[in-house]
């Protein structure tokens, strides 16, 4: 499971990081420059994640999995927020919040495996 949702990880992490605007686009948003920084370091976070998830194992591997599901449970409160907070399209904030509600999900899930 762990390899299964790094690889997903690793995916989601190279579009946001090299090809920001297509992940920009997919959720809504105009392609900033901003919003493609910020995807950037989103790509770039999911790319860490994964890549260490794929290395570690045990104790070490147990912290980096519940590190991620709070940073996801994080993304999906931002998404929830976005429309009231930062004046974003719904569509916007739903999805980031259905990202990162799928990504805590499996994240969580795959903590239990251990």
């Amino acid at each position: 499971m762990v390899k299964a949702l790094s690889i997903s990880g690793i995916a989601f992490g190279v579009v946001g990081s090299a090809l920001p605007t297509v992940l920009i686009s997919t959720y809504g948003s105009e392609p900033t420059p901003a919003a493609r920084l910020l995807a950037r370091l989103w790509g770039n976070r999911n790319l860490a994640f994964s890549v260490l998830a794929m290395q570690l194992e045990g104790e070490a591997l147990d912290t980096l999995l519940r590190t991620a599901v709070l940073s996801s449970l994080a993304d999906t409160t931002f998404g929830l927020l976005a429309k009231p907070v930062d004046g974003l399209p719904s569509g916007t904030g739903a999805a980031t919040a259905v990202t990162g509600g799928i990504f805590a999900a499996l994240y969580a899930y795959a903590l239990s495996l251990d």
